[in-house]
């Protein structure tokens, strides 16, 4: 097996270096720290949407950049170089979305997924944040279990 990388390989990851340093906000938005990171840390979520970086390893119907495993390796490993900000919307682009392509109802997959990656939908430890919130009362909705929402 040949493990050494491609031109192409080269070139894309030259691509997503120079894109990574020139966009990375450095100014103390490393994680989430609080209500006081949202607006920040999704800001950065669209950046990387806009420039087709969000949920990289996703398919293109979903959402994502439907990027193969080794560009989603070379993203990976670029951003982790730069010290990007870990991502906000986590728990749908590594546990939710994943878990969803493999074992969800078509149903679920259809209304989940595609909202997920472009921050249109916010899962945090199994409770969904309204995208539009009251300026002063964030809200909070339950969702649904997968038992209660398997019918169709």
């Amino acid at each position: 097996m040949d493990l050494t990388w491609t031109p192409e390989d080269a070139a894309f990851r030259l691509e997503v270096r120079e894109w990574l340093e020139a966009n990375v906000p450095h100014q103390g938005v490393s994680a989430y720290g609080g209500l006081e990171t949202i607006g920040p840390l999704s800001d950065w979520e669209r950046a990387l949407r806009d420039a087709g970086y969000c949920a990289v390893s996703w398919p293109v119907e979903y959402g994502g950049a439907g990027f193969n495993e080794l560009k989603a390796t070379i993203f990976n490993e670029e951003y982790d170089r730069v010290g990007a900000p870990r991502r906000l919307n986590y728990p749908a682009l590594g546990l939710l979305g994943p878990t969803l392509m493999l074992a969800g109802t078509p149903r679920q997959r259809e209304e989940l997924l595609p909202r997920s990656p472009a921050l249109r939908r916010r899962v945090v430890s199994g409770v969904q944040r309204n995208p539009t919130p009251a300026p002063t009362s964030p809200r909070f909705e339950p969702v649904p279990s997968a038992a209660a929402t398997t019918s169709s």
